[in-house]
């Protein structure tokens, strides 16, 4: 009897835990779904907020640079093909170990065009990435289209020498490591300034990069946040080695009318 009594609260046991498995997933579907429309929804304001002001009320540009846009334009290309099927996923990722034994080095550059499909990371990539590297292009390279380039291609390379040293259990996407790049760079630029973050309060400019990566930590895992780390350290590096040049006389001219207002 012992042993019988035993038997069925074994499977009474299996039998609520099989039960409560399918609630698990829908709760876990659910809460993905609902980034999935909220990050739709931000991308669909981030679209609307192209049709405004090229500048806001302090100064700062609204309006997409060249550069800046036309990664987004990549980024956005590349992430629907990947969402209708068009376009493997899997062939976009960094793989180390594709990279070094088969040496697909597309990857190297491919990563930084995915977030995560069209959920809540690629509508933070359109914000994030659009706001502060417009910020920089604008403010220190407004004629000079290929250098700027040139500094987010030496972000590309830094970042991704750095992934590659890091045996990852899955393949990386590394376009959120490339916005904290651009959100570390424009920090050095006014260090000890401080704006308003996200409507919470003023934060110095140079806690800003580290304010977001802890912000993003809940939402896209360890994992990532490492590589937005990345991002902050080539960032850090690029400075010391090289530096921005000054900013442009325009730009320091809207600044200080919009400090005067």
């Amino acid at each position: 009897e012992l042993v019988a009594q035993e038997i069925a609260s074994s499977e009474a046991i299996a039998c609520q835990e099989i039960s409560s498995a399918p609630r698990a997933l829908t709760a876990a579907s659910s809460q993905t779904a609902m980034l999935e429309l909220i990050g739709q929804l931000a991308t669909v304001a981030f679209v609307a907020r192209l049709g405004g002001p090229s500048f806001g009320s302090s100064g700062a540009p609204l309006a997409l640079s060249r550069v800046t846009s036309c990664y987004l334009g990549l980024l956005a290309l590349v992430t629907v093909l990947a969402s209708v099927g068009a376009l493997s996923q899997s062939a976009i990722l960094l793989d180390r170990s594709l990279v070094r034994e088969e040496l697909q080095l597309w990857r190297l550059g491919s990563a930084f065009l995915y977030t995560d499909g069209l959920g809540a990371g690629f509508a933070l990539q359109l914000w994030f990435f659009g706001t502060y590297s417009t910020l920089l292009e604008k403010r220190h390279f407004p004629q000079s289209g290929l250098r700027y380039t040139g500094m987010l291609a030496a972000g590309v390379l830094l970042i991704a020498a750095q992934a590659l040293l890091l045996a990852a259990p899955t393949p990386l996407a590394l376009g959120h490591a490339l916005t904290f790049y651009a959100v570390a760079l424009w920090s050095r630029t006014g260090a000890a300034k401080s704006y308003e973050l996200l409507r919470i309060g003023a934060v110095r400019a140079a806690f800003v990069p580290w304010c977001l990566l802890a912000g993003a930590l809940p939402l896209v895992g360890a994992q990532a946040t490492l590589c937005n780390t990345f991002g902050i350290a080539a960032a850090l590096a690029f400075d010391a080695a090289v530096g921005l040049p000054p900013p442009s006389h325009n730009a320091v001219q809207r600044e200080a009318a919009a400090a005067a207002a």
